[in-house]
């Protein structure tokens, strides 16, 4: 049998290792392969050389940097490279059920039983809830089954497999044969009355028996001092050593314990293994207590004797733990256990959700029209589903799932249940088909397939209502300064909007006011999906139009291979009641990558471009970099920002160590050819990436660092400013879709596209078809691209158009008159669906 111990960390100095040496030996000599499993390499490296195989996953620099889901991606990369075993023990950490259940149910092949062995109560060590991803749980005592048991879920097995203490049978201790020797070992502290107790019942005996007492702590001179006003420090001595207390002992008549049994659990068993008997505080069925000591003093109490003592502790030899562990894994489980649905947020992988997500999705989507594409078929659906419930599709027929949401998943990642929204239209007659659906899909083998569609219920557009009567709250959010489609809106508010609404243009913060605001808020403009509230609960009438924030060139949301939240878009996405479009091509975009319902996009144009094509702001760059627009050509440099923000996710790895992250950048003769050609370079970063280079460009007159702070201090957006640009550099960003419209040169710097769209990706077919302009990854070539471009503007002026044209459906400054006209349309029919 194929058997892993997987665990967090151990460091290779403690009762654990070498209990985990000892039971790894005997496995293996029983015939099993075992194997050994951590995040890093021990501290102590003579541990990792004792054990037989011991591989490392941890993928950080080290372990304070990992996390749960960081931990599952090591663990699952290593499996992928070792293979999965037949068991797996997560050891110590409730946290590591978790661990081994995610990552295992994401890898090919048939599902291995998962043990808990925990080495305390779950409540030490956190993420106690996690036990319950584990088929059984392996117990060493009462209490911690106990414990175990008030997380485990009902159905899940405990195996008493006893406490590995004894390792090996060890001599016995003989007992004085004239005269009695107890032994008292522990830290010596004052915390409870041991002290104080033993030493009055022991007081009347100094004469006739003796106390050794083996230990050291903070409150040893005072405890000393405590015999010798009681008059028994001749009848003790003292010995400071803990690590192996046994040597210091010859004799012993018993051993005083210090404690119940379970905190002394590992001492007594030492003890009674050596033919010692423990002597307890409080009453014990089979042992003497401290009450006992006059007539054991004097001989009058029958103690069990060392043969008897052995016997009480059988189970704790290690050879007896290694026989009911490998009887608990090799039991048979049940496999028919009803399911049991994950309901705390913090053990749903995105993986795991995402691998379920794109198979109910490309499955719910999936067009058959006969039984001979049953091989395709079995890529998304069970056998079940095709021999008994798949009926070919005849018609000329397009499918399209919206707002799909894992609406429960099993703590085994047996089965999961997905809700969402089947749109049908049909070619022939236009009819359109719109039903919620459920689906119910099931792990087969790390794989997930459907297993049943129920079609809940036809859609029907819930009903809302904006009454007009009294002044209303209208609420636009800003994220920022850098082409705010909310900012554009606020300088063109109709006059019949302002009648009826109290309008307010609020920038995104994190602040209780600003949240308050935003929920009251009768309708609510947004620019990129930034809504965290659950409408539904707070205000379920509000009405919320999402004006986006640019046409898209890198892949978004469930386009995006390396989107971890995947999970929670239709939640967000479901608050939303309407998106404004740039064009029929925008549109399909959007939905592609968010799975909206189509009826809920509105071809309106974005507001911001009506600001690109007024006439430009010529104040704000002579204030603050002194620059002359009709005395030099100026050129921005926007990058896209290739780190997210809600995530550890980087796009690449590019170091921008100069300002265009190109190898060999030699930065004074850049500098001199912009003086030699008379440009202007303005940098805009994203704001997280200004911090690097705000000091960058103090000496250079040339090149200067526009930032958010600036333009919002002069009440601007980077729209307004950004006609007076001659030229635009930009890799990945897509605001060059909107300078576009002004018809100006565009040079691209892709110096990182493979690796950007290996992690990344882009939502358009290629990178090179979509971007007019050259492309340059040198310092020479970008210098060429810009002195050709200042000789002749029209370069590449055919490409422009034939992007602009598919990309803008409207090309005019009118897009804030149309999306206000739109939003009059709902609130004045107050009493239709919106």
């Amino acid at each position: 049998m194929n058997i892993d111990f997987a665990l967090i960390y151990a460091d290779g100095n403690g009762q654990l290792e070498q209990t985990l040496t000892k039971l790894v030996h005997l496995l293996t000599a029983r015939g099993h392969h075992i194997r050994v499993f951590q995040a890093y390499r021990p501290e102590r490296t003579e541990w990792q050389l004792s054990l037989p195989e011991i591989h490392f996953y941890g993928e950080k620099s080290g372990l304070e940097y990992e996390n749960p889901d960081s931990l599952i991606e090591g663990y699952t990369n290593s499996l992928k490279h070792h293979g999965k075993p037949d068991a797996i023990i997560a050891v110590r950490a409730p946290l590591m059920s978790y661990v081994c259940r995610t990552a295992v149910g994401q890898l090919h092949g048939s599902m291995p039983q998962i043990f808990s062995w925990l080495q305390g109560v779950p409540e030490a060590y956190g993420y106690e809830e996690a036990l319950k991803f584990c088929d059984q749980h392996l117990v060493m005592n009462e209490h911690l089954e106990e414990s175990v048991q008030r997380y485990a879920l009902q159905e899940q097995g405990l195996h008493m497999i006893g406490e590995p203490i004894l390792k090996e049978k060890y001599e016995l201790i003989p007992r004085p044969a004239d005269t009695t020797h107890f032994v008292n070992i522990g830290e010596l502290s004052l915390f409870d009355d041991h002290f104080e107790e033993l030493f009055e019942m022991f007081k009347p005996l100094r004469d006739r028996a003796s106390l050794t007492i083996i230990g050291d702590g903070p409150d040893k001179p005072v405890i000393q001092d405590m015999a010798r006003q009681k008059g028994i420090e001749q009848s003790i001595s003292w010995e400071n050593e803990m690590i192996d207390p046994w040597k210091h002992i010859t004799t012993a008549t018993a051993l005083i314990v210090n404690g119940s049994y379970e905190e002394s659990r590992h001492l007594v068993v030492e003890a009674l293994a050596r033919g010692i008997v423990p002597i307890y505080g409080e009453a014990d069925k089979e042992l003497p207590t401290l009450a006992d000591l006059p007539a054991i003093a004097d001989g009058a109490h029958d103690l069990p004797s060392a043969e008897d003592c052995e016997r009480m502790i059988q189970q704790y030899y290690i050879e007896s733990v290694v026989d009911k562990l490998e009887t608990a894994l090799l039991e048979e489980t049940a496999s028919d256990l009803p399911p049991q649905a994950i309901h705390d947020p913090q053990y749903l992988y995105y993986k795991v959700l995402n691998d379920i997500l794109l198979c109910a999705i490309d499955g719910t989507e999936l067009i058959a029209r006969s039984e001979e594409e049953v091989d395709y078929l079995a890529g998304f659906f069970t056998q079940r589903y095709i021999t008994e419930d798949f009926i070919p599709i005849e018609a000329d027929v397009i499918r399209q799932v919206a707002y799909p949401k894992v609406d429960s998943i099993d703590y085994r990642y047996a089965r999961a249940t997905v809700r969402l929204l089947l749109i049908q239209r049909w070619k022939d007659d236009d009819r359109l088909d719109k039903v919620n659906c459920r689906l119910e899909l099931i792990n087969k083998a790390g794989s997930w397939k459907i297993d049943q569609i129920h079609r809940d219920a036809s859609y029907r557009p819930e009903e809302r209502s904006i009454a007009l009567e009294g002044r209303k709250k209208m609420v636009l959010v800003a994220r920022n300064s850098s082409g705010s489609n909310t900012y554009a809106l606020s300088k063109n508010i109709p006059k019949a909007i302002e009648d009826a609404f109290e309008v307010e243009l609020l920038h995104q913060q994190e602040t209780q006011e600003f949240q308050e605001k935003v929920k009251a808020a009768d309708v609510l403009v947004i620019t990129e999906a930034n809504i965290k509230h659950n409408k539904k609960l707070y205000n379920p009438n509000q009405l919320v139009i999402d004006t986006w924030h640019g046409f898209p060139l890198k892949a978004m949301g469930f386009a995006d291979k390396n989107e971890h939240n995947k999970h929670v878009l239709a939640d967000r996405w479901a608050s939303i009641n309407y998106v404004c479009s740039y064009s029929e091509y925008f549109s399909k975009l959007i939905i592609r990558c968010f799975k909206l319902n189509p009826e809920h996009i509105q071809l309106t144009g974005a507001p911001r471009n009506d600001l690109l094509q007024q006439r430009p702001d010529t104040h704000f760059l002579k204030e603050e970099f002194a620059i002359d627009a009709n005395e030099s050509r100026i050129v921005f440099f926007m990058p896209t920002y290739r780190q997210l923000a809600h995530s550890e996710r980087s796009d690449t790895d590019l170091n921008r160590d100069n300002l265009f992250g190109m190898l060999d950048f030699n930065q004074d003769k850049f500098y001199d050819f912009l003086e030699k050609e008379n440009l202007e370079l303005i940098v805009k970063l994203h704001p997280a990436e200004e911090k690097l280079f705000l000091n960058h460009f103090e000496t250079q007159t040339r090149v200067h660092l526009l930032t958010d702070e600036m333009l919002t201090r002069y009440g601007k957006d980077l729209y307004e400013i950004m006609p007076l640009a001659d030229m635009l550099i930009t890799d990945y960003s897509s605001i060059y879709f909107d300078y576009l419209l002004l018809d100006k040169p565009i040079v691209f710097t892709p110096v990182d596209l493979q690796s950007y769209q290996q992690n990344r990706g882009f939502i358009l077919d290629s990178y090179t078809n979509w971007t007019p302009g050259p492309k340059v990854t040198t310092q020479e070539a970008l210098q060429d691209a810009l002195t050709t471009f200042s000789e002749n503007p029209s370069w590449y002026k055919d490409e422009r158009k034939q992007i602009r044209n598919h990309v803008h459906h409207f090309q005019d400054n009118q897009s804030s008159v149309r999306v206000w006209q739109f939003i009059q349309q709902k609130i004045t029919n107050f009493s239709q669906p919106v």
